[in-house]
């Protein structure tokens, strides 16, 4: 069901581990210092890794929605925070109407009311926009109404944050790739590497699991 997705970030993952092994065989035996050009290879893990962390998930989510809107179920079947995303439009319409417009009102509540087959907008992705992180992670979790724990282990909360803030400090300029690649050694980022591997392969797993058990439904 999610082969494909388990395929592709599976592959994704082999090229960042590639990446990581050329760049440690640029690495320079004692006493030599190292680079500035393997410092910035180093650095630019985060940016390559994060990359597909969000591939991931986007696509994970994408195809949550395609499967549940193939399965042609009615609104009042969909657990309720799922609806969220079903009237994702008249909830945008209300917000930005004026506070006295209660047609817009109206046409969500008949809308809910008509009980019509439920059809979600495949690019939504419930979060605040941001670069995902854990609060983003568990906004999707909750609109989903998915059981299952958001992190495979703790710990990987507070290493996704700190891929995210280092790439971020690469790709805002705040920091360079070689300031950034100074501070973790080689083992460390193949260490960060396997756990976002083992975490992405779980997080493809809860949505097939979801899925195949069709979690949505009340």
């Amino acid at each position: 069901m999610f082969t494909d997705l388990k395929n592709d970030s599976a592959s994704k993952l082999v090229e960042v581990r590639e990446y990581l092994d050329l760049t440690n065989s640029l690495v320079p035996a004692p006493p030599t210092p190292t680079p500035n050009s393997v410092l910035s290879a180093k650095g630019f893990f985060y940016v390559h890794i994060y990359g597909v962390f969000e591939y991931t998930v986007t696509t994970a989510v994408e195809k949550t929605i395609s499967f549940i809107n193939a399965d042609t179920v009615l609104l009042g079947d969909l657990k309720p925070l799922i609806l969220s995303m079903v009237l994702n439009p008249e909830c945008d319409s209300i917000s930005s109407a004026n506070s006295r417009n209660w047609k817009k009102r109206w046409s969500l509540f008949e809308k809910i009311q008509d009980n019509g087959v439920s059809e979600i907008a495949t690019e939504i992705l419930p979060t605040d926009g941001k670069n995902i992180r854990y609060n983003q992670l568990e906004s999707i979790w909750k609109t989903f109404c998915i059981n299952e724990p958001i992190l495979n282990i703790p710990s990987i909360g507070g290493r996704i944050k700190d891929i995210v803030d280092n790439r971020n400090a690469i790709a805002h300029g705040n920091f360079t790739p070689s300031e950034i690649g100074s501070r973790v050694s080689l083992p460390e980022l193949y260490a960060r590497h396997n756990e976002m591997s083992n975490y992405c392969s779980y997080l493809i797993q809860v949505f097939e699991d979801y899925i195949t058990n069709k979690d949505y439904l009340k």
